[in-house]
């Protein structure tokens, strides 16, 4: 059987085939491809639901996780301080517990906010530093390329401006 024959078979089938069942083949096909489609969808959001969930127990183990850090955490600091207290409170000959419970207290209460405030100042002073170095080093290439900054064009500005209402 040459190609031509078999062409010519396939023409004379097509030829001779119902409408009818072409469309009802048709129509079982798109069937199928809603079928298949519907399949497609429902993965794609069983994939999203199971990314949201591991996400979420994700973020559960991480809170739990920084709950037990901050508890060893205070409960290490509470620990210190007693034993800074006793240590204290033992140095008085008969020992006095209450006086060690009583320095280390007001040392905790004044020097934890003067410290927060000291490392605060330091760290704003450091930013504000670190952006006038930005601005500063911008201002250079203005000038560089423009042959003035944004400042000395203002003062010109502002010049003009002074120029203008006293002769205008």
């Amino acid at each position: 059987m040459d190609v031509n024959t078999k062409q010519d078979d396939e023409a004379a089938r097509w030829a001779e085939a119902d409408p009818t069942s072409s469309l009802r083949d048709a129509g079982r096909h798109l069937a199928e491809l809603k079928a298949f489609a519907q399949d497609y969808l429902e993965a794609r959001v069983d994939s999203v639901k199971l990314s949201f969930k591991k996400f979420v127990v994700v973020m559960v183990f991480a809170l739990v996780g920084l709950l037990i850090a901050g508890a060893m955490l205070a409960t290490a600091a509470a620990l210190l301080m007693i034993g800074l207290a006793q240590a204290i409170g033992a140095l008085f000959d008969p020992p006095k517990p209450w006086v060690g419970y009583l320095i280390v207290g007001v040392i905790v209460v004044i020097g934890a906010p003067t410290a927060t405030w000291f490392t605060l100042r330091h760290v704003t002073g450091l930013c504000c530093q670190n952006t006038r170095k930005r601005y500063d080093r911008k201002h250079a290439l203005q000038r560089a390329t423009n042959g003035r900054d944004v400042n000395q064009a203002a003062a010109e500005n502002e010049r003009a401006r002074a120029l203008e209402a006293e002769h205008g």
